[in-house]
């Protein structure tokens, strides 16, 4: 995780596996807390909001990248 100049955070999922993979990261593993809305930034695609942690499926030695902030 990185925080971004507007505040939000951009949250890498990395997998190294041979096999895709479901990932997940809690608000509380990342220091955060309360909804966050989540933005896919290599799809360009807003994917909602996130309650208390956030999953991702991830290709085989694939990557995810999505942007969080706090939900209003």
């Amino acid at each position: 995780m990185k925080q971004l100049a507007d505040g939000s955070r951009a949250i890498g999922f990395f997998n190294q596996a041979q096999e895709p993979q479901e990932i997940t990261v809690t608000w509380a593993q990342l220091g955060l807390s309360g909804a966050q809305n989540v933005r896919d930034l290599w799809r360009q695609k807003d994917l909602g909001q996130a309650d208390a942690k956030l999953s991702a499926t991830v290709g085989r030695h694939g990557v995810v990248l999505v942007r969080v902030w706090p939900a209003k």
